[in-house]
């Protein structure tokens, strides 16, 4: 799979890959146990997308906290991304992180094509 993070390094999907060694928190979880965001209601995520479409993309993540959402506590099915404005280059999304620790996280997720 070809997403980039905002750090410009290949991984699988940033956002919850929770099958790479080296990855071992996607961007959407550490943002829902506070590693990022700690303190805010609002943030935001970049992706960098080298391969398939934002559509693809979005189906992918939801797909897998579909699958977290039924077999632990962590993740609920209302955390899935959902899709603003959508055109070639760029796409607008957004999703709600519930955190224990704190307030629900509105986390609004802008992706790039390279």
């Amino acid at each position: 799979m070809s997403f980039w993070s905002g750090t410009h390094t290949p991984k699988s999907v940033a956002w919850l890959d929770r099958n790479s060694q080296k990855n071992k928190n996607g961007g959407i979880e550490r943002f829902k146990t506070g590693k990022h965001g700690k303190g805010l209601n609002e943030c935001g995520i970049v992706g960098f997308v080298a391969s398939e479409s934002f559509e693809f993309w979005k189906d992918k993540v939801n797909s897998w906290i579909d699958e977290l959402s039924s077999s632990d506590g962590f993740w609920n099915e209302d955390e899935k991304i959902i899709m603003n404005e959508n055109v070639d280059v760029s796409t607008f999304s957004y999703s709600i992180a519930h955190r224990k620790e704190e307030n629900d996280l509105l986390l609004h997720h802008f992706w790039i094509k390279i």
